[in-house]
């Protein structure tokens, strides 16, 4: 990293990387290894990777989709404001992907694919809820 500087930027942009990558591999590795997954007395380990890789993702998703509409809107707040929407549409979307796949699995937590999208469904729920309340409270 000779030469380059860390600027805001860039370190939004390693933090999504580093996010994605830790989603990458904990969602793999708990679709590879043998349950419990989510269980009273244990919980994966890899499953916690995959839960806090998406947590990170969804944390700096709305600075990456603020920096992509920042070339098209010149008023900053507007742009927040678009970017904060698609944030919540985006995690929207992750709602009705995990919730379907949480509901495919019955949401099993025996199951590794339910256990991933139970994870994902609250995080995303999160998200959303969020959202709403901030769009509600600034009307």
């Amino acid at each position: 990293m000779a030469g380059r500087t860390l600027d805001r930027a860039r370190i939004l942009d390693l933090g999504a990387r580093a996010g994605g990558l830790l989603a990458a591999v904990g969602l793999i590795a708990t679709l590879l290894t043998d349950g419990p997954y989510l269980s009273g007395e244990r919980l994966n380990p890899w499953l916690i990777c995959w839960g806090v890789g998406l947590f990170t993702l969804l944390l700096f998703a709305p600075f990456a989709l603020h920096r992509r509409i920042a070339a098209d809107t010149r008023d900053r707040d507007r742009r927040w404001e678009l970017a904060v929407v698609a944030w919540g549409g985006m995690a929207l979307v992750g709602v009705l992907v995990f919730g379907a796949l949480a509901l495919a699995s019955g949401f099993g937590t025996a199951d590794p694919l339910g256990a991933v999208a139970i994870v994902g469904l609250i995080e995303c729920g999160l998200v959303v809820g969020s959202v709403g309340v901030l769009i509600l409270g600034t009307g």
